[in-house]
């Protein structure tokens, strides 16, 4: 992707990570990856899993996303810049891209990510979660800068898992439990495609 920021002529490339898919109910399941979601997604209307929520293990596989990604030069640009979309949010890709933004640490992000980035062309690499809980935005910009965290302040707060939980077990109880659904995924679709303050 071609930006033309300021006269400058920025070669944008995108790339997204693969935490893996593990099956649910299954003890030890083996992490099957993200074409194992996309094939799931495929032939079921509806699955579950369960997303990688070991933070190391998250941050070596966005390490890995950045260094299959820095391998390859790219000329004839001013700038070059890396997007990695993590959370992405279509279906057979959501379990396995899922990232908890609020469990990553730029000083985590730097110790893993600094060799292959400072070795790298990029001038900037984007980290950014689709689907979260906070609008957070992670970057790092060369001369090996280091990781640094922009959440917007003005995002309207979430409900917590345990209140989330809650709202659940009494629409199950009242057995609305489809209805209650359906409307937590409408109201999220909702804000997705809300106007910015821009109106785009």
């Amino acid at each position: 992707m071609l930006a033309i920021i300021g006269g400058t002529r920025i070669e944008i490339q995108v790339t997204q990570i693969d935490n893996g898919y593990s099956l649910p109910g299954v003890t030890g399941a083996p992490i099957t990856g993200r074409g194992a979601e996309k094939r799931l997604a495929r032939e079921c209307q509806t699955y579950a899993g369960f997303a990688e929520n070991d933070s190391a293990k998250v941050v070596a596989n966005i390490a890995a996303a950045i260094r299959r990604k820095a391998l390859h030069r790219v000329t004839g640009f001013d700038g070059l810049w890396l997007l990695v979309a993590v959370g992405v949010p279509e279906i057979g890709s959501v379990i396995s891209t899922l990232v908890l933004s609020a469990h990553l640490s730029p000083a985590h992000l730097d110790a893993t990510t600094g060799p292959d980035l400072v070795q790298s062309s990029y001038d900037r690499v984007f980290l950014l979660p689709v689907l979260g809980v906070e609008r957070a935005l992670f970057q790092s910009t060369k001369p090996s800068g280091p990781w640094h965290v922009e959440i917007e302040p003005d995002a309207a707060p979430s409900l917590s898992f345990d209140e989330l939980m809650a709202r659940a077990r009494e629409a199950a109880r009242s057995g609305d439990l489809d209805a209650w659904t359906d409307r937590e995924v409408q109201k999220v679709l909702d804000e997705m495609h809300a106007p910015t303050s821009e109106g785009t």
